[in-house]
């Protein structure tokens, strides 16, 4: 394991943080959410419906067309509305971020075996290994979670040479050591 440091330049962009957010949000971090959230999803509908059109003779007597109907248009509707919501949300906190990293303007970072440092135009960190939960593969970059909180890394900012993966292995061993 090589012990000299590894600094870092960039200017953090919206897609990697995007992806971390995400990460912070499920359980585990470092997993990505697999195929069986959906499938169990999908098994569900599917029930449903099977059970709607066995049973649709039976609410038809007491429900009237218009009334289901009615039922799917609102449920559609508060659907959408929750899904349009969602999505004014993201933007809202991507400008915002935007305008925090364009105060900050360019990182540079500092891996060490004693810790890592981050300096932008306006702040300095300084802080030990111990504060790292986690260090983990994101789509585009490394992650190092700290708390709820997470430090990203873009694979385009590593240096000439050095793999995403062998960057991931030196940070966790200084970690861990």
């Amino acid at each position: 394991m090589s012990e000299a440091a590894i600094t870092l330049r960039f200017s953090p962009e919206w897609p990697l943080a995007r992806e971390s957010m995400r990460a912070s949000l499920r359980k585990t971090p470092s997993r990505r959410p697999g195929w069986r959230p959906f499938a169990v999803i999908l098994a569900v509908a599917v029930a449903a419906g099977i059970a709607f059109a066995l049973g649709a003779d039976w609410l038809a007597r007491w429900i009237g067309l218009a009334t289901i109907v009615g039922f799917f248009v609102g449920f559609y509707l508060c659907f959408g509305i929750v899904a349009l919501k969602g999505r004014a949300n993201w933007a809202q906190l991507r400008t915002r971020w935007e305008a925090h990293q364009a105060r900050l303007g360019p990182w540079e970072m500092t891996f060490s075996p004693e810790g890592y440092r981050i300096v932008t135009a306006i702040s300095e960190v300084r802080a030990d290994w111990a504060i790292i939960a986690d260090i983990f593969a994101l789509k585009g970059g490394t992650a190092l979670q700290a708390g709820p909180s997470m430090l990203l890394v873009p694979d385009a900012a590593l240096p000439d040479g050095m793999t995403p993966k062998d960057f991931r292995t030196r940070l966790e061993a200084w970690r861990t050591a």
